[in-house]
């Protein structure tokens, strides 16, 4: 659901997207003009087209608004991020399914190792009753995801994957991960404002379930490392 709220005092209209259990923070369009009336539709890709109206100007406009690949493609303010450097990936997320990736031993190092991981890595994976991957619903492909964190902008994995989760199934495309179990395996330990964020998506319906596995810096110097499994 999308939503345009006009402002009369500075006379701008904000365009909102409305959805359950989020938080509706930032709007996804700022119009310098105070929208009278408006109409709205979706293309085949998904793509808002949006018709609106100025009744002080009398003056009618037709806008196309996108969908951006988020975490999918490099944003600039990532053009130089140490972790796709060190990692050779071209973007935070890469899509398991379609791409056939591998840990080099440097790489590994810079993940795994004797004390915290340089470099936050996750694997995610949405799994339907009956042992069935969840679709996506733009490429019709298995959800399977690697994730880099991001030390650009300072967000963890986590942050990223449910960036991931609201940008890929919207539109209407929500209850298509309703009945699914998001299965995450981290090579850190999950910090307390995801965890947070985690069981949002439950308590408000958007996942049927959560499993999570993760690894973390050891407690005791002959340990390798230590992890933990939740669900």
């Amino acid at each position: 659901m999308y939503a345009l709220c006009a402002n009369k005092t500075n006379g701008t209209t904000l365009l909102y997207k409305i959805a359950k259990g989020k938080r509706n923070e930032d709007p996804i369009r700022i119009f310098n003009y105070e929208i009278r009336s408006a109409a709205m539709s979706f293309s085949a890709d998904k793509n808002i087209l949006l018709v609106t109206y100025d009744g002080i100007g009398d003056i009618g406009r037709i806008y196309i608004i996108q969908k951006t690949e988020g975490f999918r493609g490099r944003h600039p303010i990532c053009s130089h991020c140490p972790s796709l450097e060190n990692m050779n990936s071209p973007s935070h997320i890469v899509s398991c399914t379609t791409t056939k990736w591998q840990l080099t031993h440097t790489q590994i190092e810079h993940v795994i190792g004797l004390s915290r991981p340089i470099i936050q890595i996750a694997l995610a994976t949405l799994m339907e009753s009956g042992s069935k991957f969840t679709l996506e619903p733009d490429e019709e492909t298995p959800y399977r995801i690697r994730i880099i964190g991001c030390e650009t902008q300072s967000l963890h994995p986590e942050m990223i994957l449910i960036e991931d989760l609201e940008r890929t199934f919207d539109g209407g495309d929500e209850n298509r991960i309703s009945g699914s179990t998001l299965k995450i395996c981290l090579g850190h330990s999950p910090s307390k404002e995801c965890y947070s964020r985690l069981s949002g998506l439950l308590m408000t319906g958007r996942l049927a379930a959560i499993e999570l596995h993760y690894v973390s810096p050891p407690a005791h110097e002959n340990h390798l490392f230590d992890g933990g499994s939740e669900r």
